[in-house]
Parts: structure tokens; C-alpha cells; sequence
């Protein structure tokens, strides 16, 4: 097993020593409803405990990894937009343009560490995808 899933797996055991796996499932699900889709692509309905534990240590982590992600995403954004013939689009800000779209989370079948945040426009249907191995 690779260090991400054991990482991943620890925090399952933690969540059901302290009992609290049942609210983090609630909490999560409400929070994470149709932003989640498995390695497929295909939209999760029900999360499984792996995929809990991976939400729980994704909201702990989730400051740092955007500080890491922010500048090279801005960059991007920037790029894509700066030659338009549309005034509009030169002048769009990514702070206000883009929000959290999907989260393609791992899979407990597959062994690597490969996911991805996907981030979607507010004026068009742009999606930058933000490719991460483990939590880097």
C-alpha cells in the first residue's frame, strides 16, 4: 500500500475510534454533494469510508494545497484570457471568476495517488483542472 492510502486508511480507523466517522459522513456529503466524482468521472452518490477520510484530511490540508496551487492556476487563467478579442474577458480577475467545481478523488482499488480539483468559470464554461499526486 502506497503512503497516501495508508494515510487515508489511519484516518478511517481514527474517525471510527472516536465515533465520529456517521457525522463526518453527514457533514461531508452535505458539504461535498455533486462537487464529487470517482476516477471514472462518473458523480459519487453515497461515500464510502475511504473517500470520507480522504474529504476529512482534503479539508485539513485545503489552505495549504490552494497557497501551492494558487499562483501556477492564476498564471493559467491569465494566459488563456489575455489575447481575447473581448474587453471582458482581458479584464477578468481569477479571484472572482472561478470557484470550486468537482473534486476527482482517488480510489481505494487503485494504487497511486492521483486526483484532481477542478475549478469552473462563473461567466463561461471553462474548467481548469489542477492534476495532484499524494497531497503535493
Amino acid at each position: 500500500m502506497i503512503p497516501f492510502h495508508s494515510e487515508i486508511n489511519t484516518r478511517i480507523n481514527s474517525l471510527q475510534q472516536s465515533e465520529t466517522l456517521t457525522f463526518k459522513h453527514k457533514r461531508l456529503s452535505r458539504t461535498y454533494s455533486r462537487m464529487i466524482v470517482d476516477s471514472d468521472g462518473e458523480e459519487v452518490d453515497q461515500l464510502d469510508d475511504f473517500q470520507v477520510a480522504f474529504l476529512d484530511l482534503l479539508d485539513e490540508r485545503y489552505p495549504s494545497i490552494l497557497s501551492t496551487i494558487k499562483v501556477p492556476l492564476e498564471q493559467s487563467f491569465t494566459e488563456m484570457y489575455k489575447n481575447s478579442e473581448d474587453e471582458a474577458e482581458r479584464n477578468y480577475k481569477p479571484e472572482k471568476e472561478l470557484y470550486l467545481h468537482r473534486i476527482q478523488i482517488p480510489s481505494e482499488q487503485i494504487d497511486n495517488d492521483e486526483w484532481q480539483i477542478m475549478y469552473a468559470m462563473e461567466s463561461d464554461d471553462t474548467i481548469f483542472h489542477v492534476y495532484m499526486k499524494s497531497w503535493d
